[in-house]
């Protein structure tokens, strides 16, 4: 109210001076001075420029340019100016300025300093760095040390050049802290853009007491819910987090979603910010469940405050449906990636980078679904446009080819898997060098394709390849060197070179037991194929150990229970490997099937081997079950299955059916003509005549006998 009547009586004044003495009168360039000073002092900047530069205008007419009255006056225009934001005009002002107070005051008065650091400061703001720099230093051995240390290291901050920018901060902090005391609010500025350097630096452990500090300050000065107590909590926590200390950042994090909740409410955009950063957090941790449920209330939280295609929403959508993939719910990732596919597709169009990102995450959830056709289509076509917009050089469509070069791999179409694999090595070697761990990916998955295919050269050639560089480059134990070791392994095995094999699948499960544990996939698939080795090297007691080593563990390992009845059987251990055999049947029938070949193999060996432990009765049931179930697969002409009758006409041989066994050796030897099998006609030839004779049908078995030497003839 005051300031209202001085402003009134200050016009009132002013109109009186104008009528009776002129508007340039010094009386009334005083009353304009005056107006103009209260203007400034109750923020009115624009009534107080317009005033400000009336006064300086006739005053440059009338008096020197050194006077103090033009000095003060320049000196308050300019601070308006600079309040405006209008750098350049200050800037002027301001050097005219710094020429009148050198040459009335000289360069090392208080007044000449204070000009040079508002002159640095406009220099700044108009982005001239380079002569704020030199000002703000030219002050750091006078009187203007602190301040043009704080302007110093602020500048040295914005222009990213934070080593340099430390020191003069620590003289701030250091500073205040004695002018002020440790508590008092211009320490805790200094304190908090120290932090924040450190921050920008990555010097996690040098920012946390900084931020401590901070957070405490704000906390106790300002109370718990002020907003720059909880932006300072949100920072504190993210150092605690870069620094590993999950525990403690996890309780900063809660706690300030808590106090956001409960100033701004649940929606507010902090607070959704908070949700989401805690989600963020927690999936980083692997806490999927919790991450979950954080994650899809800053889903429906942005959903709801921003709109269905807001860039918050889609990142919301995204990270949701990464946890939600890590949590095996395919069906809601697969709701959420179509949602943000059809978002992309409508904001940026069918091929632009957003919307092949959002399909390559729709694909890879479709692939973990087993959805493989439809997730093969939806990597070709991010691939396709991938090419066409990015090119075939981008860090994205070279990514592709690999992802797409995997897929078609697993799912077998290996020619096409082939030519991607072979395409994306040579893309990466040229743009990333040979050395580059996605190059080694490619190295791998390549020679792993061709061992697959059996062209065991180029396959070796690449393994070995890739393993030298792994080594080297990543270590023993990274997971691509341990790949290529055991297929390396693996391929030699195949080869029929043991004992480089040995070598290549001991290393593979040592290392691969000391990581993970004797439990995981990879250490057991180590043990089972060096078994496998160790088994063909004729060391049978260390493949059996091997082998049970397996079983105790896993006593359902099929791969194992095949192998210890190959091992006891090659060592004449018959009864002991019936067992096993069983056990692998049982397994084999609940996995795949009474009719899957595998099974009726596994069924035929089971009769097999009854049949040598004079089991007759159960081992006729296994074989006449075995060859049915390959007259019903394969039918009656399959060399399978006429090799199964010939057996089961042996078998019935031994137990003195002979009507049933002529019966399946007519069949079989049938069967061999068909094939035109030489040897095997002559095999089964000699069985029917055998069978015939003992049944005393001589003029039969005669008859065969001729039909045999004249076939042998022709």
């Amino acid at each position: 109210m005051n300031a209202t009547i001085t402003e009134t009586e200050l016009h009132h004044s002013l109109q009186i001076s104008e009528q009776e003495k002129g508007i340039d009168h010094p009386a009334t360039i005083t009353i304009v001075t005056k107006l103009a000073s209260l203007y400034k002092s109750i923020k009115k900047s624009k009534q107080a420029e317009t005033l400000y530069r009336r006064a300086l205008q006739v005053s440059d007419t009338k008096l020197r340019s050194t006077h103090p009255r033009i000095l003060n006056l320049l000196n308050n225009l300019a601070s308006v100016l600079v309040t405006l934001e209008k750098y350049k005009d200050a800037e002027h002002l301001y050097r005219r300025l710094l020429l009148g107070c050198n040459t009335l005051l000289g360069k090392d008065d208080r007044k000449t300093r204070a000009t040079i650091h508002k002159l640095a400061f406009c220099c700044e703001m108009r982005g001239n760095c380079i002569e704020a720099e030199k000002l703000y230093r030219s002050l750091l051995k006078t009187s203007f040390r602190s301040k043009s240390s704080n302007s110093l290291g602020r500048l040295l901050q914005k222009l990213e050049r934070y080593q340099e920018a430390v020191p003069f901060l620590q003289q701030v902090v250091r500073s205040t802290e004695k002018k002020y005391g440790t508590n008092h609010i211009k320490v805790l500025a200094s304190v908090n853009q120290l932090g924040i350097v450190f921050l920008k630096m990555k010097e996690f452990q040098k920012a946390e007491p900084m931020l401590s500090r901070m957070y405490a300050m704000n906390e106790r000065i300002f109370g718990k819910e002020h907003p720059d107590t909880l932006i300072a909590m949100h920072k504190l926590g993210s150092v605690f987090e870069e620094l590993g200390n999950y525990e403690k950042a996890e309780k900063i994090y809660r706690n300030l979603l808590e106090r956001r909740e409960l100033v701004l409410g649940s929606n507010h955009s902090q607070t959704l910010s908070t949700c989401f950063k805690l989600g963020m957090f927690f999936k980083c941790l692997n806490k999927l469940e919790e991450a979950e449920l954080l994650l899809t209330n800053a889903f429906k939280g942005c959903q709801e405050m921003y709109g269905k295609l807001h860039p918050r929403t889609l990142k919301a959508i995204q990270n949701l449906g990464l946890v939600q993939l890590k949590l095996k719910k395919y069906e809601q990732s697969e709701a959420l990636f179509r949602s943000m596919v059809d978002a992309h597709e409508s904001i940026w169009g069918i091929d632009d980078p957003h919307t092949i990102d959002s399909v390559m995450h729709l694909a890879t959830c479709l692939q973990l679904n087993d959805k493989i056709y439809k997730s093969e289509l939806l990597y070709r076509r991010a691939l396709d446009s991938s090419e066409r917009i990015l090119g075939i050089n981008n860090d994205q469509t070279i990514a592709l080819v690999n992802t797409l070069g995997c897929l078609l791999y697993t799912t077998g179409k290996l020619e096409q898997a082939k030519v991607l694999l072979r395409r994306g090595l040579e893309t990466n070697e040229t743009k990333y060098g040979s050395q580059d761990v996605r190059t080694l990916q490619c190295l791998v998955s390549l020679g792993s394709l061709l061992f697959d295919m059996e062209e065991y050269q180029e396959a070796e050639a690449l393994l070995q390849c890739a393993l030298k560089v792994n080594q080297k480059i990543l270590g023993y134990e990274h997971a691509l060197t341990l790949t290529a070791m055991y297929n390396l392994g693996s391929l030699l095995y195949k080869c029929n070179r043991l004992k480089e094999a040995e070598f290549l699948l001991h290393q593979s499960y040592s290392i691969n037991l000391k990581i993970h544990g004797s439990k995981h996939q990879r250490t057991q698939s180590s043990i089972i194929q060096l078994a496998m080795v160790l088994g063909d090297l004729k060391r049978f007691d260390e493949a059996l150990k091997l082998h049970f080593y397996i079983l105790d563990d896993y006593p359902d390992t099929i791969s194992s229970l095949h192998q210890v009845v190959h091992i006891l059987q090659k060592t004449n251990k018959w009864k002991e490997s019936e067992s096993y055999l069983r056990h692998e049947l049982k397994l084999k029938t609940e996995l795949l099937g009474n009719d899957h070949l595998d099974t009726l193999s596994t069924m035929n060996n089971v009769g097999v081997l009854l049949q040598d432990l004079s089991k007759t009765k159960e081992a006729q049931n296994f074989l006449f079950r075995a060859l049915k179930g390959y007259e019903r697969l394969l039918g009656t002409d399959h060399l399978d299955t006429i090799l199964t009758m010939y057996n089961y006409a042996d078998f019935l041989v031994s137990t003195g059916d002979y009507l049933q066994a002529e019966k399946y050796s007519k069949l079989s030897l049938k069967g061999y003509c068909k094939l035109n099998m030489d040897q095997d006609i002559k095999d089964g030839t000699q069985q029917l005549l055998e069978i015939l004779r003992t049944e005393g049908k001589n003029k039969e078995a005669q008859e065969l006998e001729t039909w045999h030497q004249e076939r042998n003839r022709k």
